[in-house]
């Protein structure tokens, strides 16, 4: 009887030793794969560092040539009110040529007229 118990003992130490083992390897085989993807992620988390670091200097330059942009539009629309008004000057300045033009021909033909209205 007790050899009986003893054997079953022993079957069963075997058995749950069986069972150790394999406990052990698949936790092995667990850390394994964690060590892994522990490693997976930090690389994962690197690359994420040095988009997000690309991204913030693209933003960056996006607002910069947005103000840039933004000055331009105002200075150009500076330029065209200074155009507007130096277009309207030369008008102005094209109106009295033209009537000083037109009052020096004819002062000029009264000065011929009245020439040759003494002459005779």
């Amino acid at each position: 009887k007790i050899a009986r118990k003893k054997l079953e003992l022993d079957s069963t130490l075997a058995q749950q030793d069986q069972e150790y083992r394999e406990l052990a390897d698949a936790n092995k085989s667990v850390d394994q794969r964690r060590s892994i993807l522990d490693e997976e992620k930090l690389e994962a988390d690197t690359e994420l560092d040095k988009q997000r670091s690309i991204l913030d200097q693209r933003v960056r330059e996006l607002d910069m040539l947005t103000k840039d942009h933004e000055l331009a539009k105002e200075r150009e629309a500076v330029l065209m009110g200074d155009r507007a008004t130096l277009d309207m000057n030369l008008r102005h300045i094209h109106l009295e040529k033209k009537n000083q033009h037109d009052t020096h021909s004819r002062k000029s033909r009264e000065k011929d007229r009245d020439v040759r209205n003494l002459k005779k």
